[in-house]
């Protein structure tokens, strides 16, 4: 198979992934989460329950993959970020990047995916699960960015999990407010730049960071750029 063959292979499963998440997200909004079954997502999604089962471990994962980011781009956008630029600062970019380029609509799916997930905590093990998997995504790029073993070196899998957790933050704040705390990448913006800071004084901007690393964290052992050990 040729190398634009598996481009559109892998296009059209991500499209089938995604018509399953968006089918599954309107019948929970629409008639309630009791109401959510494998075959009635099927149906929506005009595919068959095993094509469902087959993207989706159970309706709660396709429910919840409505609102996922784009794990692949994430990935493809951090790798692309100069390589001496603070490992925090290209994070901050590329998750900001993500959140401003989303459309209206998609913004909307975010905020009822969102809702969902406050009203019924039994949803989140399966957002953590995917959480989780971005996490291991993002720690091979760091590791091969700092040139660090991710499999004896803490720093990785560390900056990896805080940065998911700092977008996490940020979103179930601008979710439980619903939008009145402020704009999403604003949020994710704020919540990085508090991660540069250690948290405990006054957010630096990431500008004022690179001029002055000590106000990112460095005097304080934070791994803010490439070749900073904790």
């Amino acid at each position: 198979m040729s190398p634009s063959e598996l481009g559109l292979r892998a296009r059209k499963k991500a499209m089938t992934r995604d018509a399953i998440a968006q089918a599954a997200l309107r019948l929970t909004v629409t008639h309630g989460l009791g109401y959510l079954t494998i075959d009635r997502i099927a149906e929506a999604a005009i595919v068959s329950p095993r094509t469902v089962t087959n993207y989706f471990p159970g309706k709660e994962a396709a429910l919840v993959a409505a609102a996922s980011p784009d794990m692949g781009a994430l990935t493809l956008a951090l790798r692309a970020r100069p390589a001496d630029e603070p490992v925090l600062h290209s994070l901050s970019t590329v998750f900001v990047g993500q959140a401003r380029s989303r459309t209206p609509a998609q913004v909307t799916v975010q905020m009822q995916v969102l809702r969902l997930l406050e009203q019924h905590p039994t949803l989140w093990p399966y957002r953590l699960a995917e959480d989780i998997d971005l996490e291991r995504s993002l720690s091979t790029v760091i590791a091969g960015r700092t040139r660090r073993d991710e499999t004896v070196d803490l720093m990785p899998t560390l900056v990896g999990a805080a940065a998911v957790a700092a977008v996490r933050s940020a979103l179930r704040l601008w979710g439980r407010s619903e939008g009145a705390s402020g704009a999403l990448p604003d949020l994710i913006e704020e919540a990085f730049a508090n991660l540069a800071s250690g948290c405990d004084h006054p957010a630096a901007t990431f500008a004022g960071a690179r001029d002055d690393p000590s106000a990112a964290g460095a005097d304080r052992g934070l791994p803010v750029g490439p070749t900073a050990r904790g």
